[in-house]
């Protein structure tokens, strides 16, 4: 199992890093500490696929990379998955995702020679349509990989989302 830095497992059991007093050091919510560590995985497999393959791939050669890649961690992939946009109760389009990582984070792979604040968009777009509330773009078309953590903020606070209007 993957032990993050902040000494939880992916599936939140203390390890021996974390003081014994859970009064004085609560764990973080779960889902936090999940998403967190599948972000950790996920970012550790993106560097390993940029530093064997380097720059100057299609997208589609990186999104498979990066598929084999967090199988090969462990965690659960899919590819090109599609979501329906609603408005009003009706739906008005489909987005696709390049990757969606054991149901929870979103990752936009990009092969490009600089992320835009267009990457970023789409992606925070597509975690409001699909419901999700962690997002990775990941670019592959510098000789650095370029790495955005998109999180959607609605999904953390219902609060949030209640006073829209």
């Amino acid at each position: 199992m993957f032990d993050n830095e902040l000494g939880y497992t992916l599936e939140n059991k203390p390890t021996s890093r974390e003081p014994e007093c859970e009064e004085h050091c609560p764990s973080p919510p779960t889902s936090v500490v999940a998403l967190n560590g599948i972000s950790e995985v996920v970012i550790g497999c993106a560097y390993r696929v940029s530093n064997t393959l380097g720059a100057g791939f299609l997208e589609k050669d990186y999104e498979n990379a990066m598929a084999h890649q967090i199988r090969k961690s462990g965690l659960r992939v899919e590819q090109q998955k599609p979501i329906n946009v609603y408005y009003d109760g009706v739906q008005v389009g489909c987005y696709v995702a390049d990757l969606i990582v054991n149901d929870r984070v979103a990752v936009e792979l990009k092969a490009t020679t600089a992320l835009t604040e267009q990457n970023v968009a789409q992606c925070l777009n597509f975690l409001k349509a699909a419901g999700l509330q962690l997002g990775l773009v990941l670019n592959f078309g510098t000789a650095k990989i370029g790495i955005k953590r998109i999180v959607n903020y609605l999904k953390f606070s219902s609060t949030i989302a209640d006073n829209d209007d």
